[in-house]
């Protein structure tokens, strides 16, 4: 936690190798970062970790239920069923603590809808839905 503006979200992108070499006129980013004592391999680190950004890309006007339908519909393979995608959904609302809010609209700041921490974890959800 901290002040706007301090960093945080640079750390989390440079310790999520969302960040190549940064060079600009006055600032250089070095260093090495170790797992468990071995010098981390980016390409490999990308596909074993995610989080979710601080800015959403929800649709404001659909439930949540309906957003993590369309990501289970976008991310899974049309071989899944639907009745399987809707299963996967039912349990993913439920482990995230969004059931009461299943059939809520996501919201923005213009339409009421989620709470804030309601909205990141349904940003979460759509995450664990694409299975990273």
């Amino acid at each position: 936690m901290g002040p706007t503006g301090c960093g945080k979200t640079s750390l989390m992108n440079i310790l999520a190798a969302r960040v190549a070499g940064l060079k600009m006129a006055d600032t250089e980013l070095t260093g090495s970062i170790y797992i468990n004592g071995h010098l981390r391999d980016d390409s490999t680190f990308r596909k074993l970790s995610a989080y979710v950004l601080q800015d959403d890309r929800l649709y404001p006007h659909l439930t949540v239920h309906e957003t993590l339908l369309m990501s289970a519909h976008f991310y899974m393979s049309d071989d899944v069923t639907l009745d399987e995608k809707e299963r996967l959904v039912t349990n993913v609302i439920n482990e995230l603590g969004l059931a009461k809010t299943r059939d809520t609209i996501i919201g923005d700041e213009k339409v009421r809808g989620v709470s804030g921490g309601e909205r990141k974890r349904a940003n979460i959800a759509v995450q664990l839905i694409s299975d990273p």
